[in-house]
């Protein structure tokens, strides 16, 4: 089994990178628009390098369970990682990269514009003020102290992870209003301010939004500098945040490989969750009522209450969370490790769950696709919110994070969903060679 999974991991790090550059060969920027390119993309630099240099760098990590390892789960998990990038990467190979290109005559209705400005306008002073009031906490805590105040104080307290999509939501809404890039400067505030928690997730997902924008607006890419940007995204920035104790991560040789691992660092604490959870949590969680609470997200919390009542523990649909306690209570660890869109599926379902999630997931996005959903300017925004948010998804759970964003377009966003229902943004039509 270790040739097969070695094999199988070294094929999909060549195939994958190939694949994407023929299809970009072919049809240029528009794959930007297919969903499944960022699904296959996301999920190929999550799983596959980590599934090739895991064992290599697994003596590096001073956490006694980590030598514990049985070398089959790192070859089993290894198998399970490539399964998942080679659906992905059929999936997309199935898709159509389709010809989008703004509709000339296309602008939100006056009174979408002026809801979107006046919350873009509201957000904009709200997030300066967090940035004011607690910039100089953030800057003088350790990274350890600033990400956990960060995300307990901004993003929970604050309700920043609620406004954030309705503020990108609105400012793209003003930009296709108006035509006027230098909108896009406002975003500056939340990144600087995660900037100084040395977090980076909020701030990739609020690139890649506007990003994706800017592409459909004004039909430039500049893609030299967005390589340049995912570059420091995956590899500099941890190294830079490695220096000051990257996740509790204690190096214990030097090597030349070891900027590898300092730059790899939070793939490979991702990827040892699913082989945790293949030893020790599998079918741990009950996939039903995790599969129930994601999906009741959708409706109002009177529902969510009557269906699951007031004692659901939230370990069972938060596998990380059951995962952070797992760790202190046989580990004495008070970081967690985060986790990925298998080892979710090994907590709720085991090797069966594993081997059928990708096809869904999989099918979900080839769906979206095939239905042009960025033709509409709803359909576009909602697409926007998936893709810029794939790496948290890739890095965590999908289901439940799939199903919060349908809430938070039907529910947040629902003024754009009604005002907008049905306009056409895109003039979206196939490649002749495609």
């Amino acid at each position: 089994m270790s040739f097969f999974a070695t094999l199988f991991s070294i094929s999909n790090l060549v195939l994958v990178p190939a694949y994407c550059f023929y299809r970009f060969k072919k049809n240029n920027y528009f794959i930007l628009f297919n969903p499944g390119f960022y699904l296959l993309v996301a999920s190929y630099l999550y799983l596959i390098p980590s599934s090739i240099f895991l064992s290599q760098y697994i003596q590096w990590i001073n956490i006694s369970y980590y030598s514990e390892f049985k070398p089959e789960s790192l070859q089993f998990t290894s198998i399970l990682c490539n399964w998942y990038v080679l659906v992905f990467l059929f999936f997309y190979i199935k898709s159509t990269d389709w010809i989008s290109v703004p509709r000339e005559n296309y602008k939100p209705k006056a009174i979408t514009y002026n809801i979107a400005l006046l919350l873009t306008v509201l957000l904009s002073v709200y997030f300066f003020y967090i940035l004011a009031k607690y910039g100089a906490v953030l800057f003088s805590s350790d990274r350890f102290e600033a990400l956990e105040f960060y995300t307990r104080t901004i993003l929970l307290r604050h309700k920043v992870l609620i406004l954030l999509p309705i503020f990108l939501s609105s400012l793209a809404t003003v930009i296709w209003q108006t035509k006027k890039a230098r909108w896009f400067l406002v975003v500056l505030i939340p990144v600087l301010t995660e900037f100084l928690a040395r977090g980076r997730t909020r701030s990739l997902m609020i690139v890649v939004f506007s990003y994706i924008n800017y592409i459909a607006i004004f039909r430039k890419t500049f893609a030299k500098y967005l390589i340049v940007l995912l570059l420091s995204y995956t590899i500099f920035i941890p190294i830079y945040r490695s220096y000051e104790g990257f996740a509790g991560f204690q190096l214990i040789a030097e090597s030349p490989q070891i900027l590898l691992f300092r730059g790899l660092a939070e793939i490979f604490a991702t990827r040892i969750t699913t082989v945790i959870a293949y030893e020790e949590l599998m079918y741990s969680e009950d996939f039903y009522i995790y599969l129930t609470a994601s999906f009741l997200r959708l409706f109002p919390f009177f529902i969510y209450k009557f269906f699951l009542g007031d004692n659901i523990d939230i370990t069972q649909i938060n596998y990380i969370e059951m995962m952070k306690i797992y760790y202190a209570q046989h580990y004495d660890i008070d970081w967690g490790l985060a986790g990925n869109i298998v080892t979710e599926a090994l907590v709720y379902g085991g090797i069966e769950l594993a081997f059928l999630s990708p096809i869904i997931i999989g099918l979900i996005f080839w769906g979206l696709n095939q239905v042009k959903i960025q033709q509409t300017f709803p359909g576009f925004i909602f697409l926007c919110l998936l893709i810029s948010q794939l790496q948290r998804i890739i890095r965590s759970s999908f289901f439940d994070s799939f199903f919060v964003l349908i809430y938070t377009m039907f529910i947040y966003l629902g003024w754009i969903v009604v005002l907008e229902r049905g306009r056409k943004v895109l003039v979206v039509t196939r490649n002749k060679n495609g």
